[in-house]
């Protein structure tokens, strides 16, 4: 996998799990690529060495689901709505001029441009999750 050098040089493990008999998916390869290095990103940058990311797909006959969890820090309940905002950094993170905020806005406007909705569900100090579905390709 892309990220497992950067994961193992972290001290991250990085775990995958594809369900069985995955459908094409209707989607533009490269932006749908864009969006799993985003989140990949994201995950491993706010996941604690020892931590793990994990990316899981999985569908029924309709779509296919992807997401994409850590272990890490969380993001506090005030800021959960606002982590898809562009230039949007968490408090803890605004003194990070390395990073301008816009990798979880990219990939929002690309699952937008594709009709999907992505949804993070997150416990501080316990992990997030970003799940996303992209309609199964017939």
């Amino acid at each position: 996998m892309k990220f497992q050098l950067q994961a193992e040089k972290l001290g991250i493990r990085l775990r995958t799990q594809f369900g069985a008999n995955l459908p094409n998916a209707y989607g533009d390869i490269g932006l749908m690529q864009r969006v799993l290095d985003n989140l990949i990103e994201n995950a491993l940058r706010h996941t604690p060495e020892g931590g793990q990311v994990s990316v899981t797909l999985d569908a029924n006959p309709d779509r296919l689901t992807v997401k994409v969890a850590d272990n890490g820090c969380g993001i506090p309940p005030s800021e959960l709505p606002h982590i898809f905002d562009r230039f949007y950094r968490m408090e803890k993170n605004r003194e990070n001029v390395e990073h301008a905020g816009l990798g979880l806005a990219i990939a929002k406007r690309i699952l937008d441009l594709h009709g999907s909705v992505i949804h993070a569900d997150s416990v501080l100090q316990h992990g997030t999750t970003f799940e996303f579905h992209v309609p199964a390709y017939r």
